[in-house]
């Protein structure tokens, strides 16, 4: 089975959210979202995202073409 792909740089936990450390390319869906360097993911689907497990679980629980909701700032 496929996994989602959100493309681009490493998200990484920084203990209050999931930080996008690098540029997403233009192909991406983080792009596409309206995300860029630096921008923090706080939720996805209302799950608190603040270790890099909760982002590894929801990468697992969805499939590519797959529509999520996600907060950030």
């Amino acid at each position: 089975p496929e996994t989602a792909w959100v493309g681009g740089p490493p998200i990484r936990a920084n203990g209050t959210a999931l930080m996008v450390t690098g540029v997403p390319p233009r192909n991406s869906p983080l792009f596409a979202a309206g995300l860029s360097r630096n921008d923090e993911i706080v939720t996805v689907d209302g799950a608190a995202m603040d270790a890099d497990a909760d982002w590894a679980a929801v990468l697992a629980a969805h499939r590519p073409g797959d529509t999520v909701e996600l907060v950030y700032r």
